[in-house]
């Protein structure tokens, strides 16, 4: 579905937007199984749409797909061709692992480039092992140009940012401006004597035919100026232009200038506006202790058609008023300049987010239409933090995506069993439980290689992992014997026991926190694992855990790699993880 924006005019802008899904059949995609086969795309590892590729070129186009239905696909699963080009490639590649529902693989085909120029597909398709399709494609598009002679180099150029006057800039009729852009050499061609931009189309605007190129190697960052004068009449208007070779050839990428000239002959209506620009101190969500005096500053633009003189002021209009005084001057601004403003706050006495909100206002006492915020998040570092709220999470599942091994995801979700709790990734586990005092942690039979390990302390199962209440920066010192045992009968595995001296501190607590995947979560603590170092917790951080209210571990970062949480289901949306079991296995 395709969008454009009009001006009140009913006038488009030159660019449109879309956006494109793929609906499914109700049920499509069974594999005779019982399971549902769905593919999803991920991202192109190698090979991007429209890649430049010479005629007759091999190369490897690699996709990153997640298995999105219900099935697990085994090595008997196919990616077949099944439209537009083969461009020489096989009929079908199998995979070459087992990828569980929730994970992601990488799977690649060799193909060689046509030899006629222009844009050129393959399309391929998943096939499970009854040989039946996928609903979902993927496909290799490329672009083959013109055969280069040997004599000849290619000449390119590709645009990077404006430098001056960005797309839509309101102008005067008649205004004179320099309008410069970033680009980037991409060819072959060193430009020099005789390169230059070229007026292409549409409107010259006074500007010359033609102007030199900036000296630039192949892969080299330049910036291009041309002077132009505005129409003198209303609307918007472009000037296109083009870069060409000293034997009179244009490069195949344009650069334009498009500004909108103001209708002088309206009369200007008065309206007093505020935008907002930047947080120039204290940005959202900045973490402060409890009293904490501030200066929150924000960078405006006057956007109306005023002028702010005496009488314009930023008063509090809502939310909690912390401390601030009940107005304070807006700065001398003409309309279009940025000024920055301040009002000194005080932070809350209580923890958790908290929220300022002001509003600009004239001499006649009218609010602008926007406003502005302070929101910062109070942590009282000496306060105590119960880190059961955070470990134990409600049952609800989610996924963590990790980077190891190639990637792949987890499903994670913690299981209460009475005085026990376990978090549960498929089907291994971590045991905790608990007194008021510590969190222990007990049997993991997570290490792989057919392996479990059991921690003991003071000849007791199970050793403290964490204090039951920490404050943030404080560290407790942990001294576990860890015991490696074999998974299927629990006896001892030789060489492989031994009293291992940590530290945990907890680093921070969030009450809202974004991680890299985009995923955002509330309460958030992150705990850091530090070496000791002569009987005192060390500075570096071996490891570090985010562990979330109602979730439980929903990140990790170590030398491994990281895990990150990027899914989540609510609580009985999905049936319970069933744990492995371990027929030795008692509590001690």
């Amino acid at each position: 579905t395709t969008w454009m924006m009009r001006n009140a005019a009913n006038d488009p802008f030159p660019q449109d937007m879309y956006a494109e899904i793929n609906v499914e059949s109700a049920g499509n995609g069974g594999n005779g199984t019982g399971g549902t086969d769905l593919a999803r795309f991920v991202s192109d590892v190698t090979i991007e749409d429209g890649t430049l590729i010479q005629p007759g070129a091999r190369f490897t186009k690699t996709w990153r797909i997640r298995n999105g239905g219900t099935s697990t696909w085994t090595t008997q699963y196919t990616l077949k061709f099944t439209a537009d080009k083969r461009m020489s490639g096989p009929d079908a590649v199998p995979l070459t692992k087992t990828v569980r529902p929730g994970e992601v693989v990488e799977i690649s085909v060799d193909l060689t480039a046509p030899t006629t120029p222009g844009r050129h597909v393959s399309t391929w398709k998943l096939h499970n092992a009854q040989g039946k399709a996928f609903d979902y494609h993927l496909y290799a598009e490329i672009q083959v140009p013109e055969a280069i002679l040997p004599s000849q180099t290619r000449s390119e150029m590709r645009y990077l940012a404006d430098v001056t006057i960005p797309d839509g800039q309101l102008m005067q009729p008649g205004e004179k401006f320099v309008k410069t852009w970033k680009v980037r050499n991409t060819g072959e061609s060193t430009w020099g004597a005789g390169y230059v931009l070229a007026f292409f189309g549409d409107k010259q605007m006074g500007a010359p035919d033609a102007v030199q190129l900036p000296p630039a190697a192949p892969g080299d960052e330049v910036t291009i100026s041309v002077a132009l004068t505005a129409p003198t009449e209303a609307g918007v208007h472009k000037s296109s232009w083009k870069a060409r070779d000293p034997q009179g050839k244009f490069f195949e990428f344009d650069l334009f200038a498009l500004i909108e000239v103001e209708d002088v002959e309206q009369p200007t209506q008065l309206v007093d506006e505020i935008m907002y620009v930047a947080d120039v101190t204290i940005p959202d969500g900045k973490v402060m202790q409890p009293g904490q005096r501030f200066i929150k500053t924000w960078r405006v633009q006057n956007s109306g058609t005023t002028t702010w003189t005496t009488g314009y002021a930023l008063v509090h209009a809502a939310d909690d008023k912390m401390k601030g005084p009940d107005s304070v001057q807006l700065p001398p601004a003409k309309p279009g300049e940025a000024v920055d403003v301040s009002v000194s706050l005080t932070a809350p006495a209580a923890n958790g987010l908290h929220r300022s909100t002001w509003k600009a206002r004239n001499p006649q006492g009218k609010a602008f239409n926007y406003h502005l915020f302070a929101l910062v998040d109070v942590v009282d570092p000496n306060g105590k933090y119960d880190m059961l709220d955070y470990l134990k999470g409600d049952g609800r599942m989610y996924d963590l995506h990790f980077d190891w091994h190639g990637g792949g995801s987890q499903r994670v979700q913690t299981q209460d069993d009475g005085k026990y709790f376990y978090h549960v990734k498929w089907q291994e586990w971590e045991e905790f439980f608990y007194d008021e005092n510590f969190i222990y942690r007990g049997t993991d039979t997570s290490p792989g290689n057919n392996e479990v390990y059991t921690l003991y302390e003071n000849g007791q199962y199970g050793s403290p992992w964490v204090a039951r209440y920490m404050s943030i920066g404080v560290p407790f010192k942990r001294s576990p014997l860890v015991v490696f045992r074999n998974k299927n009968n629990g006896s001892e595995i030789a060489g492989k026991k031994g009293t291992h001296v940590t530290w945990i501190k907890l680093e921070a607590v969030h009450s809202s926190f974004t991680f890299s995947t985009g995923f955002k979560l509330n309460n958030v603590a992150v705990l850091a694992w530090v070496p000791d170092i002569g009987g005192k917790a060390g500075t570096e951080v071996l490891e570090r855990y985010y562990y979330a209210k109602n979730y439980g571990l929903v990140a990790w970062e170590g030398e491994l790699g990281k895990s990150t949480i990027n899914n989540s289901f609510a609580p009985g949306e999905l049936p319970n993880l069933t744990r492995e079991t371990l027929s030795w296995f008692n509590h001690t």
